[in-house]
């Protein structure tokens, strides 16, 4: 299922694009079998626990976007796939935005996301 998100930015510009919807309960999500070519993936988090762990292991360079219960940006990772072996990510975050390979806007700038 597909879903259209918009970013806003800083200087009240957006960013709207087409991304992968993924709604879970689950608390260790390994993003690999959720990956479609090199579409964006919106992942919403159900479950009622603090954390969950995003296994990134195996997948080219992205940008994970996270945002709060409202929606307002507030942080990112970054991986460049430059180091060989697992990684994985733990978050609080309910929203989660994987955007695989490069952006054209800076991190800084990203307000919040609509969807």
């Amino acid at each position: 299922m597909s879903k259209t998100i918009q970013i806003q930015f800083k200087n009240q510009t957006e960013s709207t694009f087409e991304a992968l919807s993924l709604k879970t309960n689950d608390t260790n999500i390994i993003v690999r079998n959720h990956l479609e070519e090199d579409q964006p993936i919106l992942i919403e988090v159900g479950h009622e626990l603090l954390n969950t762990q995003l296994d990134f292991s195996q997948i080219k360079s992205f940008y994970a976007l996270y945002f709060n219960n409202e929606n307002w940006f507030s942080g990112a990772t970054i991986s460049d796939s430059s180091a060989k072996g697992d990684f994985s990510v733990v978050t609080q975050s309910k929203t989660i935005l994987l955007i695989p390979g490069a952006i054209n806007f800076e991190l800084g700038d990203v307000y919040r996301i609509l969807f």
